[in-house]
């Protein structure tokens, strides 16, 4: 499925990364411990992120700190042992055109989960960690714009919002103490900001509200992230450009990502995410516009340079780069797992789930080839979602096959057993920890 594909006037970052040879000691004739090994055994040789195993199997860090809830090789999934991680959450999300469902586990302890009275998720979900747990928002039935939120192991009853006719996902971010969303009613897009316990009305324009074309709008969905205080808004435009503005106490003008070209008006909408490389602070990711109608939707990216003001902000590459190997005409997602790196996930043309890790090396984001999440190819039944790991994980993952929904953990490049989700279904699924 991963194939690499170079378009006109563009450029691929890929890493390539070999095997890693762990050795499992240092040899030495001096002494003998009654084992293979002679001389002191000081466990593994760090991994490319610093970690190493000591000889009794606890993982630390570069620094020698341990990693947390990981002091031993057993399964991530066995929550009755030593090792068990009982801190931080992770929440789920899963529904479908008519029904919601939610779970939510501490640690990786036991999922506790069950339907969602009056909810739905025609789209896919936004989820947040927010304040003590996690918000959420959902296009439920009749095109509605449902929230809910989620405290300990309880979900709250969904509230309709906002406005009607939404037309795809939601998007969800939190800038300080303050959740921002950014959904389409009818046509056009529309902000709401969620503070203490409660929403405002979640109706105003993305714009300016001056002058023509200064309310965004004419597509299903948008990226949206956070940069400190700072809340951006990227968009495909009708006319297949890529435009983005920001929102401090009031939108930006929109202004063009240089370079990038789009597949306007269709469900393969730009993902945007923090990213700390080099003079850049944000990357967005879209769809490149096809080159014939039947070819596929090649994923380039674009970078943003902060300044002072709006006029100095720099959008966009000297030319098109591309997220190596990706080739999808559906919707993808997004998300930082660290200052420095970020995920990419999608469903594949071979309805396989596969991601992609961009990291920061000086100014430039380079990209892995995309591979296989959990490690061998799985059927999902839309793109999985990905948040930032719990319990010393580098990342989590969520996917629903067949509308049964399961997650999977990536740590130090090495993949847990899948874990069902209790108490979900559905085929689209979000997922948030904390």
């Amino acid at each position: 499925m991963a194939r690499l594909r170079i378009g006109s006037g563009g450029l691929f970052f890929a890493l390539l990364a070999g095997p890693l040879v762990v050795l499992g000691g240092i040899v030495a004739c001096e002494t003998d411990n009654g084992d293979t090994t002679h001389g002191p055994d000081i466990g593994t040789l760090p991994d490319a992120g610093g970690r190493r195993k000591l000889p009794d199997g606890a993982i630390v860090e570069a620094d020698g700190a341990p990693v947390q809830g990981d002091d031993d090789d057993d399964d991530d999934d066995d929550d009755t042992g030593p090792g068990a991680c009982t801190t931080g959450l992770t929440a789920v999300l899963a529904g479908n055109d008519t029904t919601l469902s939610g779970a939510v586990r501490t640690g990786d302890g036991a999922w506790t989960g069950g339907a969602i009275a009056g909810g739905a998720a025609k789209s896919k979900p936004a989820l947040v960690a927010f304040g003590a747990g996690f918000l959420a928002a959902t296009r439920g039935a009749d095109d509605k714009l449902q929230s809910l939120t989620a405290s300990g192991t309880a979900w709250s009853a969904p509230a309709v919002i906002g406005l009607g006719l939404v037309k795809g996902p939601p998007s969800l971010t939190v800038a300080g103490t303050r959740a921002h969303l950014v959904y389409t009613s009818d046509s056009f897009f529309k902000h709401g900001i969620y503070e203490g316990t409660s929403w405002n009305a979640a109706d105003a324009p993305v714009g300016t509200g001056t002058g023509a074309g200064e309310f965004s709008f004419g597509t299903f969905s948008g990226g949206l992230a956070a940069v400190g205080s700072e809340v951006v808004f990227a968009e495909n435009g009708g006319d297949n450009g890529l435009y983005a503005r920001t929102y401090g106490s009031a939108w930006s003008a929109a202004v063009p990502v240089f370079g990038a070209g789009t597949v306007g008006s269709t469900g393969a909408t730009p993902e945007i995410a923090p990213i700390s490389a080099g003079k850049s602070d944000l990357v967005i990711v879209y769809a490149y516009k096809k080159e014939t109608p039947a070819s596929q939707n090649a994923i380039a990216f674009a970078t943003r340079q902060p300044a002072e003001t709006e006029q100095e902000k720099k959008w966009g590459n000297a030319e098109t780069q591309y997220v190596s190997g990706v080739l999808t005409a559906e919707k993808f997602f997004l998300t930082a797992i660290s200052a420095t790196s970020v995920i990419l996930t999608f469903r594949g043309d071979d309805g396989n789930a596969y991601y992609t890790q961009g990291s920061a090396n000086g100014d430039a984001v380079e990209w892995t080839s995309p591979a296989a999440i959990g490690g061998a190819p799985t059927a999902v039944d839309t793109a999985p979602a990905v948040a930032k790991g719990a319990c010393g994980d580098d990342a989590v993952f969520a996917y629903a096959t067949a509308s049964a929904v399961s997650t999977v953990s990536l740590k130090a490049g090495a993949w847990s057993t899948p874990s069902a989700v209790t108490g979900t279904t559905g085929t689209h699924v979000a997922i948030a920890t904390k």
